[in-house]
């Protein structure tokens, strides 16, 4: 995706990858940037870099994203700087999300918000007095390896019961399975699925308890403004978790309305790309902001 200063997208693209081979992976994604930039004719010198997002966590050994084993989002932003040759900035997807959503949509204007990102896996964006926070390492409310259910499912982290192994595509793909459904991908989910679904239904009510708890825990933790919920999952499925999660549980800003403390997010599936973008224009309109998250991933725009 191309975008301009404002966050207009000037070219959008989706390609399909086998992340299976993480290095022939970076090179396939290389030689498209590389190409998406020849054809668009853009002109180097007038490019401010490449913002990437992707699932964490981040650094954290035996730890992958649940749909990528074996990557780490630190190795490959040097394998694409390197290969590209400009600067690259690293974001879970959730962080690439609340950056856009705060600087081009819904929550223009927050100072303390939390954007809820659900696709592959579970994560959230933080901007706390002013500041998108991502911790010592980038990996700042990484909710998917919180526990909700001491006894529950399986968890690739050996834990049990995490939060990611009810709410996430994941969740949703083993559940399928568990009933003689095999899907491979958010596209065939998206091709297969639909509301009123039985499995769905299913599904859906056993995710809502420990999304309500993950809900409760960052308010607790954070006292936000409002929570965005969003992400890459279908948006009629995104409709069906605010609409059942209501009444939420009481916590710290039980003062607010059920309707303010929980919002839709507005920008869609393209949100962590357009997020991603405004993080590298941030980093080259302010050299320091370069520094400092190359260094310590707490954002600061």
């Amino acid at each position: 995706m191309l975008t301009d200063l404002i966050g207009g997208v000037r070219h959008r693209e989706v390609w399909a990858l086998d992340t299976s081979d993480q290095l022939r992976t970076l090179r396939t994604i290389a030689r498209q940037i590389k190409g998406l930039l020849k054809k668009g004719k853009i002109d180097r010198s007038r490019l401010m870099g490449m913002g990437l997002v992707m699932p964490g966590p981040f650094g954290v050994a035996g730890l992958s994203p649940t749909r990528l084993p074996g990557w780490d989002g630190v190795a490959v932003r040097a394998a694409l700087e390197a290969d590209l040759r400009m600067p690259v900035m690293l974001a879970n997807d959730g962080t690439g999300a609340a950056m856009a959503e705060w600087r081009f949509g819904v929550a223009k204007g927050h100072e303390n918000f939390v954007y809820v990102f659900i696709g592959n896996g579970i994560g959230t964006g933080l901007v706390v007095n002013g500041r998108l926070v991502g911790g010592e390492d980038g990996n700042a409310g990484e909710i998917a390896h919180v526990v909700v259910r001491p006894e529950g499912h399986e968890c690739i982290c050996g834990k049990h019961g995490c939060l990611e192994t009810y709410i996430s595509l994941d969740s949703a793909l083993h559940h399928f399975r568990r009933n003689g459904v095999i899907l491979s991908s958010m596209e065939e989910f998206e091709r297969c699925v639909g509301p009123g679904d039985t499995l769905v239904e299913e599904w859906l009510a056993e995710a809502i308890g420990p999304l309500r708890l993950g809900i409760n825990l960052i308010e607790n933790l954070f006292n936000p403004e409002a929570i965005y919920l969003g992400g890459d999952f279908p948006s009629w499925l995104l409709d069906l978790f605010m609409a059942r999660i209501l009444p939420l549980p009481i916590s710290v800003n039980s003062s607010h309305s059920q309707q303010t403390r929980l919002r839709r997010a507005a920008l869609g599936q393209d949100a962590a790309a357009i997020g991603a973008a405004a993080l590298a224009v941030a980093a080259s309109l302010n050299p320091d902001y370069l520094q400092r998250v190359q260094a310590r991933p707490e954002y600061e725009v």
